[in-house]
C-alpha cells in the first residue's frame, strides 16, 4: 500500500487513479472497488496528519492571566498527599511560566504550562 501511494506526487494524482478505474471498461468491479476504499482511506489518512497540527495547537495552554488562574485552582484542588510530587512540579512550571509571561517569552510560557498540565496529569 505504501509503495502504491509513493508512486503518486500529488492528491490530483489519486483523483485521477479513481476516475480511471471507474471509466475502466473491463468487468472486474470488485477489486476497482477495494483498490478506491484504499484510495480513500489512504487519503482521509492523509488529510488527518495535516489536520492534526491545527488540533494540537488549540490544546496547548494560552499564556494569559485566566489560564494562570486557572491553573493555580486546579494545582490548589490537589490535595491528596500522593500528589504532593506532581503538584510541586506543577508549581515550579508555573513559577518558570509566570517569570517567562513577565519576560514576554510567550513560546517559553506556553511550554512551562503545559509542562504544569502534564505534571498534574490533564493532558
Amino acid at each position: 500500500m505504501i509503495i502504491f501511494l509513493k508512486s503518486f506526487n500529488n492528491l490530483s494524482g489519486i483523483i485521477e487513479t479513481l476516475f480511471a478505474f471507474l471509466r475502466s471498461p473491463n468487468g472486474n468491479h470488485a477489486h476497482e472497488e477495494k483498490t478506491i476504499f484504499k484510495l480513500t482511506l489512504a487519503a482521509a489518512a492523509l488529510a488527518s496528519v495535516f489536520a492534526a497540527p491545527v488540533f494540537a495547537e488549540d490544546a496547548m495552554m494560552k499564556c494569559d492571566d485566566a489560564s494562570m488562574m486557572k491553573m493555580q485552582s486546579e494545582m490548589d484542588a490537589m490535595t491528596d498527599p500522593a500528589m504532593k510530587d506532581k503538584k510541586e512540579m506543577a508549581s515550579k512550571e508555573m513559577m518558570m511560566a509566570k517569570d517567562s509571561m513577565t519576560a514576554n517569552k510567550m513560546d517559553d510560557c506556553k511550554m512551562h504550562m503545559d509542562n504544569a498540565m502534564k505534571s498534574i496529569g490533564k493532558m
